[in-house]
């Protein structure tokens, strides 16, 4: 019998092994046995923050002008006197944009006792007739219908602060451009008659 079994013993081994792995075999196919696998994932998040500040810029040119001609020349004759165009350029990131305000110092032109007032609202500025104010245009930004008056001798008020023109997203190098206009009576006192003028950019929103 011993003789028998070391005889076969190759094929057994062969039949036990092939066994072994069969049965192997189908727990992997069930699921009962499972080949190890990688970890389970692991994370974490990063956050991440940029701050863009905003930004608001506002230029004028000319910063001083003159009234041309003389508002009353030498022999009483009565003329409109008008500035050169004046431009205001804005720019910024707001994204509401910008409004910009006029406002005058005297609430006309002055000497240190007489003056010439500026109209109230809107007004038109006839020669011999004491009068003050400004028209203005732009291409991008919204004129307020007090100055849109460009080309004409209407004009908005230059006295308490007023709002001149807007424009409503972010914008570079927006441009609204200002002429000043005033009139006097030829009795009016001799004498140089001054305004400050204060051009006021806020972000729109």
């Amino acid at each position: 019998m011993t003789e028998k079994i070391k005889k076969h013993w190759p094929i057994a081994f062969s039949i036990g092994v092939g066994l072994f792995l069969a049965t192997v075999g189908m727990l992997m196919i069930s699921g009962t046995i499972g080949l190890s696998g990688p970890a389970s994932a692991a994370t974490e998040t990063v956050t991440v923050t940029a701050t863009v500040v905003e930004s608001l810029s506002i230029s004028v040119s000319p910063t001083t002008t003159a009234l041309s001609p003389d508002l009353v020349d030498i022999s009483g004759g009565t003329f409109i006197g008008s500035s050169t165009d004046i431009q205001i350029i804005v720019s910024t990131n707001n994204g509401g944009g910008y409004n910009l305000t006029i406002e005058g110092a005297n609430n006309g032109l002055a000497t240190s006792t007489y003056l010439i007032a500026s109209v109230t609202a809107t007004g038109t500025i006839v020669a011999g007739a004491d009068g003050y104010g400004a028209n203005a245009t732009s291409v991008q930004a919204t004129v307020d219908e007090d100055y849109d008056y460009w080309g004409t001798d209407v004009v908005g008020q230059i006295a308490t602060s007023t709002a001149l023109s807007s424009y409503g997203s972010p914008v570079t190098n927006s441009t609204t451009t200002i002429k000043i206009e005033a009139a006097a009576d030829s009795a009016q006192e001799a004498g140089v008659y001054e305004d400050t003028i204060t051009l006021t950019a806020t972000g729109g929103a």
